[in-house]
């Protein structure tokens, strides 16, 4: 089955438990559908998800963008400090 790989940062990553993930594509999917697949797995991510940024093949992507197989999401939370 062909899969989309994510790739999450900082927060992201330390609130799902993993800097990379693959998402089997059995259909169209969106970013807002990778998010929403995310968030179902892994609860506690939400917050963070839902500030986070994403790109899609190093570009950032709008949360209607289809995403292809073998493309690369990256989830990118926003940064903090000083």
């Amino acid at each position: 089955m062909p899969t989309i790989r994510v790739i999450l940062f900082a927060a992201a990553a330390e609130s799902v438990g993993a800097s990379t993930i693959d998402i089997d594509v059995d259909e169209e999917l969106r970013v807002s559908d990778v998010l929403q697949r995310l968030t179902a797995a892994h609860p506690t991510a939400e917050a963070v998800l839902k500030r986070s940024a994403v790109a899609v093949n190093e570009r950032y992507a709008h949360p209607s963008m289809v995403i292809r197989q073998r493309d690369t999401v990256a989830i990118i939370p926003p940064l903090s400090g000083g």
